[in-house]
């Protein structure tokens, strides 16, 4: 291990376009908060959160590299699509894993694969 400065540089955002989403598993209900991380974001761009039905919701901007959302009701548990849009352009993929209330409660504490 070397450094050949004294200068730190911040590291910035994700140029490749990878997208986080933390938590990944979340209520069948909806209304859980997640956030979304990685890709370069700005602070006047439209940022959307599209699920597999084309339903949609608005995204709040918190940093370059982290937006927040609401999750919506899903009628089916289990994975499903979800793809980020911004300014109705660029798309990041990812996916939620929409479980039952009472069974997420339960797998607190278990690392889920």
């Amino acid at each position: 291990f070397k450094v050949d400065s004294n200068e730190l540089v911040d590291g910035g955002c994700n140029k490749n376009g990878y997208m986080a989403i933390k938590p990944n598993i979340v209520s069948y209900v909806g209304n859980d908060d997640i956030f979304l991380v990685g890709p370069c974001f700005k602070p006047e761009d439209l940022h959307r959160l599209y699920f597999d039905n084309n339903t949609f919701v608005d995204c709040i901007f918190i940093d370059q590299t982290t937006l927040t959302c609401k999750t919506i009701f899903s009628r089916y548990l289990g994975i499903r699509n979800v793809r980020l849009v911004v300014n109705d352009g660029k798309s990041f993929e990812g996916s939620l894993n929409f479980v039952n209330l009472e069974a997420k409660t339960s797998l607190e504490g278990f690392d889920l694969i």
